[in-house]
């Protein structure tokens, strides 16, 4: 999930470095299978770390401030845009990238623990 996680950064920061249709499309690419990867992992592994009394209500927090966080970002990209078509794609890549430095430390192994 972390790397997946900074592998999207990374991506999103060399879109912006490419000067060529080619690349840019390459950047898009990798930046959005690993964005997949990311989230698939991160539906699998968020139920697992509560605790049985509050997984749904928990997870259904977390994917709920996901979807919130998601409608605002369109409206932080059109105020950003204009001080650069740039400057949203760097922030995201910040803001991922210290996600993916969180992911690193989450304490909480999961793998050979009952479900119950």
């Amino acid at each position: 999930m972390a790397a997946a996680a900074a592998g999207t950064a990374a991506a999103l920061y060399l879109f912006t470095l490419s000067s060529t249709r080619t690349g840019q499309l390459a950047a898009g690419c990798v930046a959005s299978v690993l964005q997949n990867a990311m989230y698939g992992v991160l539906y699998c592994y968020t139920p697992e770390v509560f605790d049985s009394k509050i997984r749904g209500t928990a997870s259904g927090v977390a994917a709920a401030l996901s979807r919130v966080f998601g409608m605002t970002a369109p409206l932080l990209t059109g105020a950003l845009w204009g001080l650069s078509p740039r400057v949203p794609l760097y922030v995201s890549s910040a803001l991922i990238a210290a996600a993916a430095t969180c992911m690193v430390f989450l304490p909480i192994e999961t793998r050979g623990r009952a479900a119950m």
